[in-house]
């Protein structure tokens, strides 16, 4: 920037920049609707099959319905994902909108492929910072089996805060919640900054909020309702692996979180 600045192309290259992200962003958003218009064209031929044989011939229809509301058998597979959705993260938040749909048909085809009859369920959870007020420093879905509710989910979730390393504390603490109450099968870590250390806790709960440590130590979210303890991820991970061993695969979007996610996945067996 300095240098851009020095000779006078800052703005030059700023719109080089924003008009480079606006194709990639219109690539998505094209790619995205042509899936819109397969589905739309896929579902109006069902419709008119049906409706032009007087109702005698339903199999399009049954296809359609049955590859949109697949149920597994009783035991699922549980999947939670943690994903960083501080500012930084925006771009990754909205290829995982246009994603989330595929992702559930390769899950099913790979189950079908291996005639594995159980189900899956997966749930999607945002974690911050302290510089946000509690309700959003963890932001979860409900554990869904269709793509359908966890993309409107995701439609209105913004990213929001940040602030150096983040508060993925909190986001475990919420997965350590769900285990709790019912087994979770792995969990998938997605961010691009590392885990705060107790010194960045104690600074950010002061700071972060114009409660300050009274407002964080009052805090009783459902993830923590016995209070947000000041523990670092990998304790949190401890905890996890006492209720059942669980793996938490960790995948970094910026080398600066390198040593942080790898020490995580180490803890649990989990990739990176």
């Amino acid at each position: 920037i300095k240098a851009w600045l020095s000779d006078s192309t800052l703005y030059e290259k700023m719109s080089e920049i924003r008009s480079a992200q606006a194709a990639a962003d219109m690539k998505e958003r094209l790619e995205k609707a042509e899936d819109a218009k397969k589905q739309h064209e896929e579902a109006a031929a069902a419709l008119n099959a049906f409706s032009s044989s007087g109702g005698r011939d339903s199999s399009q229809l049954s296809k359609l319905l049955r590859k949109y509301n697949h149920v597994g058998g009783s035991t699922t597979s549980r999947t939670l994902m943690l994903i960083d959705v501080t500012y930084s993260m925006n771009s990754l938040i909205e290829k995982t909108k246009s994603c989330i749909g595929t992702f559930f048909d390769r899950c099913q085809k790979v189950l079908d492929a291996e005639n594995i009859a159980s189900g899956f369920a997966l749930q999607i959870a945002g974690y911050s910072n302290y510089n946000v007020d509690v309700e959003r420093i963890v932001e979860a879905s409900t554990w869904e089996a269709k793509p359908h509710n966890l993309a409107q989910f995701l439609g209105q979730l913004k990213t929001r805060g940040g602030w150096g390393e983040e508060a993925i504390e909190c986001g475990l603490m919420h997965a350590l919640a769900e285990h709790k109450s019912c087994p979770i099968d792995q969990i998938i870590l997605i961010g691009d900054a590392s885990a705060n250390s107790l010194s960045d806790m104690a600074h950010k709960r002061k700071g972060g909020h114009h409660g300050g440590e009274r407002y964080w130590s009052s805090a009783r979210p459902s993830w923590a309702p016995s209070g947000i303890a000041q523990k670092e991820a990998v304790q949190v991970l401890n905890d996890i692996q006492q209720v059942k061993p669980v793996p938490v695969h960790c995948y970094h979007m910026h080398d600066r979180a390198v040593e942080s996610f790898e020490k995580m996945a180490a803890v649990t067996g989990g990739g990176s």
